[in-house]
């Protein structure tokens, strides 16, 4: 298993405290992992049309010019189709209803560490590495057994 992670930061030293907590974990795990960082606005529009990521984590309050939040990025990447999952980063409460909007999985307190890390993941890989294709379809999360799954495909427009 592969989980490909993309992690929107604008704090280098967050980013590689994150990175380095979930490139343990896949060591202890035996999971082969891949992380892309996007550290701006700029970074994230642009790669935006060619994402694909099974896990994206996002800081919600970015030092963007234009005030763009990671709220604001969750909400354009779900608006471009993206089914995966979102991990939202902060160090303010406040905001954590705020990821009902985008159907975040989780709502992470900076700081981050390693516990607090493993232990979202390992529910990451507990709730999504069963027998089931699980499908985002508005609000709501359907599963499908991988028996019943004759063929699927994604039609990008």
């Amino acid at each position: 298993m592969i989980i490909n992670i993309t992690i929107l930061e604008d704090n280098e030293n967050d980013f590689i405290t994150l990175s380095d907590s979930i490139k343990k974990w896949a060591a202890n795990t035996g999971i082969l992992i891949n992380i892309i960082w996007l550290n701006s606005y700029k970074k994230f529009i642009k790669s935006l049309p060619t994402l694909k990521c099974d896990l994206f984590f996002s800081d919600i309050e970015l030092n963007c010019n234009n005030s763009f939040t990671g709220i604001d990025a969750c909400k354009q990447l779900r608006e471009s189709g993206y089914t995966g999952i979102i991990i939202f980063l902060t160090a303010f409460k406040e905001y954590v209803f705020d990821g009902y909007d985008v159907q975040a999985f989780n709502y992470l307190l900076k700081p981050i560490n390693y516990g607090t890390i493993n232990n979202c993941l390992d529910k990451f890989i507990h709730l999504f590495s069963r027998e089931f294709y699980y499908y985002h379809k508005g609000n709501d999360i359907i599963s499908i057994p991988y028996n019943d799954i004759m063929y699927i495909e994604k039609k990008w427009t």
